[in-house]
């Protein structure tokens, strides 16, 4: 049987804390007093039950390269931008639904095919129709903000709808696993 008595305070110990303590152990045939630090059992198991995720976490971490499959950054915008243009005839001809088949895995579990067919119809039937979209920029990157890491093109036109003379329309198609470029973001400023 174990008795231990340590002093109350106000706050709660943190985990992995050490108290002072009077611990006061009682075996079957001796008594003994033990004074000093004494780290509640409840608080060792905490520490190492943390230290044992955070290790896992650290090894899972370390192991995980994101290599990119992207050699030739000329050629990968030029498919990217294809690609994105392809996409964007889609929603150029209302074909929403479509739209969001061919988007990137990452896109079709951000946003659900139903709202994105509510959402883009509400933003772009009120533009009007498409009279011009010219390149602005292609910037190549393999890490975006709120994004997994990945290979990346993000491509901006400068868009004239019929009741809209300018606009920017930023498009991120991302190499998906199966080595197609599919569009997995899309905004219009």
């Amino acid at each position: 049987m174990i008795l231990t008595m340590w002093p109350k305070s106000p706050e709660p110990t943190p985990v992995g804390a050490v108290s002072s303590a009077i611990a006061v152990h009682v075996t079957s045939r001796r008594c003994f007093l033990r004074l000093g630090h004494y780290t509640p059992p409840h608080y060792t198991y905490m520490k190492n039950t943390m230290l044992s995720l955070l290790l896992v976490l650290l090894v899972s971490a370390c192991s995980h390269k994101t290599e990119s499959n992207v050699t030739d950054i000329p050629q990968a915008k030029a498919a990217a931008q294809k690609s994105a243009e392809q996409w964007l005839a889609l929603i150029d001809a209302g074909n929403y639904a479509e739209s969001w088949k061919t988007a990137a895995g990452f896109f079709q579990a951000a946003v659900p095919q139903d709202q994105w067919g509510h959402t883009i119809a509400a933003v772009r039937k009120p533009l009007g129709d498409l009279v011009s979209r010219q390149l602005k920029s292609a910037q190549y990157s393999e890490f975006l903000p709120d994004a997994p890491a990945g290979n990346y093109v993000v491509l901006q036109f400068n868009t004239s709808f019929a009741n809209k003379n300018a606009a920017v329309e930023t498009i991120t198609p991302k190499l998906d696993p199966d080595g197609q470029w599919k569009v997995s973001g899309y905004y219009i400023k």
